[in-house]
């Protein structure tokens, strides 16, 4: 599992991520996260019995992921 935070170089700090709403997703965490930097997009994967699940996220205007 996964603790992101973002730098925010206008008052040069780290602010934690705030987790997504997990009612929709098939992770409930951050785990196993990629990242496609040129689409802008994260990407959790995880294992839930015999299947594998992904969940793709991106940086909502208001600082969630979405």
């Amino acid at each position: 599992m996964f603790e992101i935070y973002l730098y925010h170089p206008q008052n040069k700090c780290f602010e934690k991520l705030k987790e997504p709403d997990f009612s929709r997703s098939g992770c409930s965490c951050l785990c196993d996260v990629t990242v496609e930097k040129d689409k802008k997009l994260l990407i959790t994967g995880c294992r839930g019995g015999a299947r594998w699940h992904q969940d793709v996220y991106r940086l909502g205007k208001n600082g969630t992921l979405e």
